[in-house]
C-alpha cells in the first residue's frame, strides 16, 4: 500500500511540475509584411532602427515581452501626397510587446487636407492591427 501511495504521490508531483506555464521562452510579434487597407487610409512601413539600432527591415520582429521603439519610414503611393522628398523623414512608433499577440504596424496617412512643402504632419506610425498569436522564442546556441 505504501508503494502505490508514493507512486500516486510522484506521479501527482510530476503532473504538477509539468502544468506551471513556461514564462522564460514568451515573445509577441511585430509584423509589418502585411498589406493595410489603404482605403482606410494605412499604407506599409519598412523598419529601419530597432531600440535606435539599424536593422535590415524583416516582414516579422519576435520579440520577448516588453517596450520597443520601431523606427519606421512610411511607403505612401497617393497622388493626394505632395510634399517634398526631404519631408518623408523616418518618425518612432514604441510598442509595448505582450506574450502571445501580433502588432500589424504600418503609416496613417492623414488625408483630411492637401499637404505640400515640408510639412511631416502627413503621417504617423500605427499599429493597424492587433491580433492573438501563439509565439515561443527560440534560445539561440552560443558559437565556441
Amino acid at each position: 500500500m505504501r508503494i502505490a501511495a508514493l507512486v500516486i504521490w510522484c506521479l501527482a508531483l510530476v503532473s504538477g511540475c509539468s502544468s506551471i506555464p513556461d514564462t522564460q521562452n514568451q515573445c509577441g510579434m511585430v509584423s509589418g509584411y502585411l498589406a493595410p487597407n489603404m482605403d482606410e487610409g494605412f499604407y506599409r512601413v519598412v523598419v529601419t532602427h530597432l531600440d535606435g539600432v539599424p536593422v535590415i527591415s524583416r516582414p516579422n520582429y519576435e520579440l520577448a515581452p516588453g517596450r520597443y521603439q520601431f523606427t519606421v519610414a512610411e511607403l505612401i503611393d497617393s497622388p493626394r501626397l505632395k510634399v517634398k522628398l526631404a519631408a518623408r523623414a523616418p518618425k518612432t512608433l514604441t510598442i509595448d510587446v505582450k506574450s502571445n499577440q501580433r502588432y500589424h504596424i504600418g503609416a496613417q496617412f492623414n488625408q483630411d487636407k492637401v499637404y505640400r512643402g515640408l510639412s511631416s504632419d502627413y503621417w504617423q506610425p500605427v499599429v493597424w492591427s492587433q491580433e492573438q498569436h501563439e509565439c515561443e522564442l527560440i534560445p539561440s546556441e552560443g558559437i565556441d
